[in-house]
């Protein structure tokens, strides 16, 4: 029975040749009986060729899964914030110019409460809407591709809040010796602008042209 070749072609042939049965006794297999793919330092027997270029790659894709969701997840909360913060300017903009009285401390905790949580369940309600542009690959690829509906989006948001306060109606008067005027924005155009904010901000994405074209 021919002894197995060891090694490549490239060893020296004098070199003593080890037999399969011999390497086996040596060093018995601790996965036999079940498909396993071992690690870059695991034993090999002599007669079996290891492909260490797509072992690297499977190791590569081991490294980058959570890479990727890390980044994912991070560019969500990115997303989230800078939402947050248009939305709240948008609620600032409307009680400053709707609110008639201040009563000083109480006005200032419920102002900054309102321009808190509304834009927080705004937020929350858009990434929720949106799941399926996170989690559907072929949603998400459409959607990547295709960055210029979410820019179009905000800008149609950014419109209509702006649309809303130009078409709004105005009104002074004097209430308890106090001089006032308010500027009441067409809340329609408003509430729609709104929504259109929080999801294409929440979910904003730079078109892969206007990358290429910037590189």
């Amino acid at each position: 029975m021919n002894p197995i070749e060891t090694g490549s072609q490239d060893e020296d042939p004098e070199k003593e040749r080890v037999p399969a049965a011999s390497w086996g006794a040596q060093h018995p297999d601790p996965y036999a009986g079940y498909w396993h793919r071992p690690s870059l330092g695991s034993p090999y027997p002599p007669h079996v060729r290891f492909n260490q270029s797509s072992e690297l790659r499977f190791l590569i894709r081991q490294v980058e899964e959570p890479n990727k969701f890390i980044v994912g997840a991070l560019t969500l909360l990115a997303q989230a914030i800078i939402a947050g913060v248009v939305l709240m300017s948008v609620v600032i903009v409307v009680l400053a110019n709707t609110v008639i009285t201040y009563d000083g401390v109480v006005s200032f905790i419920v102002w900054g409460l309102a321009a808190t949580i509304l834009p927080a369940i705004a937020v929350c309600m858009a990434i929720v809407l949106g799941l399926p542009v996170r989690l559907i690959p072929a949603v998400r690829r459409w959607w990547i591709r295709n960055g210029e509906i979410s820019v179009a989006g905000v800008l149609a948001g950014w419109s209509l809040t702006v649309y809303a306060f130009l078409s709004g109606k105005k009104e002074s008067g004097i209430e308890e010796g106090i001089h006032y005027m308010t500027h009441t924005p067409n809340w329609a155009a408003l509430l729609w602008g709104w929504c259109l904010l929080a999801f294409f901000i929440t979910h904003l994405w730079i078109p892969a042209r206007w990358r290429r074209l910037a590189q």
